[in-house]
């Protein structure tokens, strides 16, 4: 190795050292919660190359922390990861007797934002003075397109305290990235505001793979309630050959405050087809507090929180239907995946509010009926 590079390689790790001494210095002034014994930067910046995927293990403490957790996850997502990705990205051009003076190789920074992102929107409103955090993340043009879809994710799984952040996700619906255009629709509706501004985009959008164009079509009809809109949705419930589209189509609609009349009938017919997806997201578009037809809903809304592709949205619609959904208890405290049981526990709480009806004889024998109903469901 010649002079020249050796000064530069000890350049590169002086540097590094000194940046992360001078970052951890800044860090120990702040007081933070301890999740099992550690910071939460500690679980963040220790993640298993596997956990990508899933955003989080299961058996990772952030998974079953509670909201005192909020503040260091923004925390995580504002701090600059500059030193670890410069020490990972130049860690191999240096000899290896000066690996030993290097931290370990770690997590990189746009995951770390990613998991961090995800995490807040999974306590949903509780989140909300992360909105400021996430929105500006969004205005960095190096964002990765993970980054940008799971801070857009998450600023629909906060709601309607997210409403700031609503002209960052019109401008999402323009991305040259299809899952962002579709999440930036679905967060829209979850924030319930779609302003006019976003028309021309979302008419773009309808051209969109099928189960694409479905929130965009939703969204459409929450935007202007045009002709246009309501006969887009109707086709995508009735075509033919489709599931995946018609299923999707029809719990887009469960975003929507009311449910156009003239698609009620559809959806009703839609929960006895044999296709799975099509009955539950049909179930999910008409899941309302006293809708008609509910018994047959919670049935196939409890179907799907057992298996399905909308498991999380199932869980949903079981809480947004409230204690008239109390015979789903069981079956929601039987989730397991560390998302589904966010949003199972928080539909617990909302079906297990006591009143007269539900102590009735009649209401207390409905939850054995709905598991034999459920199960020959699941057999079609």
């Amino acid at each position: 190795m010649t002079r020249k590079r050796l000064h530069r390689a000890l350049a590169i790790v002086a540097t590094a050292v000194l940046i992360a001494f001078i970052g951890r210095q800044l860090r120990a002034r702040r007081p933070a919660p301890l999740v099992s014994g550690k910071p939460v930067a500690y679980w963040l910046e220790n993640l298993p190359p596997e956990a990508h995927g899933a955003l989080l293990p299961a058996d990772n403490p952030l998974a079953q922390a509670g909201p005192e957790i909020i503040p260091p996850l923004i925390d995580a997502i504002e701090r600059g990861y500059a030193t670890r990705d410069f020490i990972n990205r130049h860690r191999g051009q240096l000899p290896q007797f000066l690996h030993k003076c290097l931290p370990k190789q770690s997590t990189p920074g746009y995951e770390i934002r990613q998991v961090a992102a995800f995490r807040l929107g999974l306590f949903g409103p509780m989140a909300s003075n992360a909105v400021p955090t996430l929105t500006q993340l969004l205005k960095k043009p190096q964002t990765y397109v993970g980054d940008k879809g799971r801070v857009i994710q998450a600023l629909g799984f906060i709601g309607p305290p997210a409403k700031q952040a609503v002209p960052f996700l019109v401008d999402g619906l323009r991305d040259q990235n299809q899952w962002i255009r579709q999440t930036a629709a679905y967060s829209l509706l979850q924030i319930g505001t779609v302003p006019p501004v976003a028309i021309p985009a979302l008419r773009r959008n309808l051209g969109d793979t099928g189960y694409v164009a479905a929130s965009m079509a939703a969204a459409l009809w929450v935007a202007e309630h045009s002709p246009e809109a309501l006969s887009r949705i109707r086709s995508m419930l009735i075509a033919k050959g489709d599931g995946n589209t018609r299923a999707h189509a029809a719990a887009a609609l469960a975003f929507l405050s009311e449910v156009p009349p003239e698609l009620n009938p559809i959806l009703a017919r839609m929960m006895d087809e044999d296709d799975a997806s099509v009955r539950q997201g049909a179930a999910l578009g008409l899941a309302r507090p006293h809708a008609e037809n509910l018994d047959r809903i919670i049935e196939v809304l409890v179907e799907g929180l057992r298996n399905g592709q909308f498991q999380i949205r199932c869980a949903e619609a079981l809480g947004r239907i409230g204690p008239e959904a109390a015979v789903s208890k069981p079956y929601l405290e039987q989730a397991t995946d560390y998302v589904l049981r966010i949003a199972a526990k928080d539909a617990h709480a909302k079906v297990s509010i006591q009143s007269i009806e539900q102590n009735s004889p009649t209401n207390r024998s409905e939850a054995s009926e709905i598991q034999t109903s459920s199960a020959a469901g699941s057999r079609r």
